[in-house]
């Protein structure tokens, strides 16, 4: 086939079906407003934000153990067996540190999240509103972070209602299962498989519902937007799936290691990012979506003044002038009748 009729052929399909012609112009979109520069953005924040997580981790490890000081001694008998030699001793230094310097590593893990969140969300912002083809909303300096600091939390907040609607969720149903002695029917494993992926995509759903409504300044329909979600949400357990089959070959392969780990996470977070903002120009520019509602309502409120302007304006006839206007307008009518 050559390539004028491949594009004829192309052209038909879009005149034919609505939802290729939907695909091909979110991703012209997505292109035309560097979407994947703003990618590599949210993937160095994302990537950034890993590491006052892990100071974070440490922390709360360092107050548990500290204050449970039989899991202390059974993992320190766990180093000894299994990490005999100068590393294991190596080992429990550092632990011992952590336990003692766990307020101090988990202010510093505080301040880093804080830090890199709020870049996080706002290079989120931008891409979002950029990849949408609207003016993010002007705030000073001050504002901008205090309303980054919200979304943050609120971000937060959803990844958290997300995993204990997911985990909590399938442990709930296995509960169940092994209290009704189910386990042992067939295809049981398989219901509650698909029950988890049910409940980690009703969880993303959610966390992805409040991205689409908050971040691009468009006023988007609630239908657009559950499937906007719901799209966004399926191709994010695909990418999940993904993710963890590569980090769990890589974790277990002596010739990449830990570089081939990082390299994985760091290409993973991208594939997220790309996605997430390709969902986004998808929403956007589906039918009934009105962006820069800002600019909208500025605009409706200028004619509706420059409208109020003209009538009153507009000159007005004196009491003698509109009798005699009314007097003809009842002549005319009598005539005609």
């Amino acid at each position: 086939m050559t390539v004028p009729a491949a594009k004829q052929r192309l052209a038909a399909l879009r005149a034919r079906y609505h939802w290729i012609d939907h695909v091909i112009v979110a991703y012209q979109q997505y292109r035309n407003t560097k979407g994947n520069y703003y990618a590599a953005g949210i993937t160095y924040f994302s990537f950034l934000a890993i590491f006052p997580l892990m100071f974070l981790a440490v922390a709360v490890s360092g107050y548990v153990l500290g204050n449970n000081s039989h899991l202390h001694d059974e993992l320190f008998d766990n180093i000894t067996k299994n990490v005999p030699g100068g590393f294991g001793d190596t080992l429990k230094t550092a632990i011992d540190a952590a336990i003692n310097q766990r307020a101090a590593v988990g202010l510093i893990g505080l301040i880093g999240l804080l830090l890199s969140g709020l870049g996080w969300i706002a290079n989120l912002r931008q891409a979002s509103n950029s990849v949408c083809g609207v003016d993010p909303i002007k705030r000073n300096f001050v504002t901008a972070k205090l309303v980054d600091m919200v979304a943050m939390i609120g971000f937060g907040i959803g990844i958290s209602l997300s995993l204990v609607l997911s985990v909590g969720g399938t442990a709930f149903a296995h509960q169940v299962a092994d209290a009704l002695n189910v386990d042992h029917i067939w295809g049981a494993a398989a219901g509650f498989t698909v029950l988890g992926l049910l409940l980690s995509t009703l969880g993303d759903m959610i966390v992805l519902l409040w991205v689409f409504a908050r971040f691009p300044n468009a006023r988007i329909p609630g239908w657009v937007l559950l499937r906007g979600a719901l799209l966004a949400a399926l191709g994010l357990e695909v990418l999940k799936f993904i993710g963890t089959a590569y980090i769990a070959r890589i974790a277990t392969s002596p010739l990449y290691g830990v570089l081939g780990g990082i390299i994985g996470v760091l290409v993973w977070i991208n594939l997220v990012a790309r996605y997430l903002l390709f969902t986004t120009t998808w929403t956007a520019t589906a039918s009934g979506v009105v962006l820069d509602p800002g600019a909208v309502e500025a605009a409706e409120r200028a004619r509706i003044e420059a409208e109020r302007a003209e009538r009153v304006e507009a000159p007005r006839l004196n009491p003698t002038e509109e009798l005699e206007l009314e007097l003809r307008r009842r002549w005319r009518w009598r005539a005609r009748a």
